[in-house]
């Protein structure tokens, strides 16, 4: 199995905008706007959550840095989880196939996949970091409009699928 590429860096934090000041002036980071999500579903096992939140992706990269606004509430982006590193993400062509053909034999689990409802397709999936020595790994599928513009041409030509239809 081939490398898969680092696409960015999730960092959760408790003040998104207050974040991405921080970041442009302490680093030189510059940040696309703010991303409002609604109506994402979230699946732990059984449990079901449609989940609502706000980030926003680094100009530069890759790798990229992506801001996750924390919650109030139990969920994968939790305030409670404290601010700091959250995850580290991969792009791959399709999430619910390389789990299944390329992780699950390895005995890597998701701990939670993420789904718009009725679109039929898994977005992307938290791996279980009890599984990855403590560390939440994110796989990415590959789909348009999910990423920045400028971030999801880099990481395809790095996956050698920038002329493959999506």
């Amino acid at each position: 199995m081939p490398a898969t590429p680092i696409s960015h860096i999730g960092i959760l934090v408790h003040d998104l905008e207050a974040a991405k000041v921080r970041f442009s002036q302490a680093f030189g980071i510059d940040f696309q706007d703010t991303v409002q999500f609604s109506g994402v579903q979230f699946a732990r096992g059984e449990d079901k959550v449609l989940e609502a939140g706000a980030y926003a992706f680094s100009v530069e990269g890759p790798v990229f840095l992506e801001l996750l606004q924390s919650q109030d509430n139990d969920g994968v982006y939790s305030r409670d989880r404290g601010e700091g590193v959250h995850h580290l993400a991969m792009l791959v062509p399709d999430t619910a196939e390389h789990l299944e053909h390329e992780l699950a034999p390895h005995g890597l689990h998701a701990e939670y996949e993420i789904t718009l409802p009725g679109e039929g397709c898994m977005l992307a999936a938290y791996l279980d970091p009890a599984d990855v020595h403590g560390c939440r790994i994110e796989l990415l599928n590959r789909v348009p409009g999910i990423l920045g513009v400028e971030e999801q041409a880099i990481v395809e030509a790095a996956l050698g699928l920038s002329n493959r239809k999506a």
